[in-house]
This record gives structure tokens, C-alpha cells and sequence, in this order.
């Protein structure tokens, strides 16, 4: 994992994604996301990057559980 971390806002609509991780450390994210989802992908693609030998299936699962969490626990951004 890169030692710091990027986090880029932009419409991700072309690229059909609501976030991207890239191996330089860089998360893009779609700038219209809000809320939970906006926390649930934020936390997704942070997972890409710290876990890249993981599955997608694996990132979803875990980066769901963590999110859920967070947002149980009343954690706003």
C-alpha cells in the first residue's frame, strides 16, 4: 500500500463506477455520492488498495461489515 493517500472527487459516470483505487495511492470517488454510500465506497476502495491479493467478492463483503459499523455507531462525515 502507497504511504499516502489521494482522495479525488469527480462524476465517475463515463467509467460506469462509483469509485476507483489506483496502485499510487490515489481513490477517486464519484462527487455525488452521499452518506452511507459515499462511507461504504470510500471504505471499499481504501480495502483495494490495503488487500490488493483479495477478491471483489472479499472487499464487498468486508468493506460492507465495516461500514455498517461505523454507521451503526452514529459516525457522520
Amino acid at each position: 500500500m502507497p504511504d499516502k493517500l489521494k482522495i479525488v472527487h469527480r462524476k465517475l459516470g463515463r467509467e460506469k463506477v462509483w469509485g476507483w483505487a489506483h496502485s499510487d495511492g490515489v481513490i477517486e470517488l464519484d462527487e455525488r455520492l452521499k452518506g452511507y454510500k459515499y462511507l461504504l465506497y470510500l471504505i471499499h476502495e481504501f480495502m483495494h488498495l490495503r488487500h490488493p491479493e483479495w477478491t471483489e467478492k472479499k472487499v464487498r463483503s468486508e468493506s460492507t461489515k465495516m461500514a455498517r459499523l461505523i454507521w451503526r455507531m452514529r459516525h457522520r462525515i
